[in-house]
């Protein structure tokens, strides 16, 4: 988005967007609003972190095909299941831990 566009949506004038952009002056909270509501990612505009997804994950976060099954099946079962998965992968973490410290 172009700083007009960005301008012109967030209804403020081109050089209080120039002045946003280069940190001369900071934005309010109507603002940050108005681009909300369009899409934009505020938490990053503010912070430069992005927003973590419904599923918990930051945007690019990629999952292999074996890490998004484990998922969509942890978030397929009831609570016995998921205390089952939690004590699985509990105790390989500590496995790997334990050979790992006898390095």
């Amino acid at each position: 988005m172009t700083q007009a566009v960005m301008a012109e949506r967030g209804e403020v004038g081109l050089n209080t967007q120039n002045n946003y952009e280069g940190g001369r002056s900071v934005p309010n909270a109507d603002y940050l609003g108005r681009l909300a509501a369009l899409g934009l990612d505020v938490l990053y505009v503010v912070t430069g972190q992005r927003t973590p997804d419904a599923r918990g994950l930051v945007p690019g976060t990629v999952l292999d095909k074996r890490e998004a099954a484990l998922l969509d099946n942890y978030r397929s079962t009831d609570e016995k299941g998921r205390r089952v998965i939690d004590g699985t992968a509990n105790l390989a973490a500590q496995q790997k831990a334990a050979r790992s410290g006898q390095r």
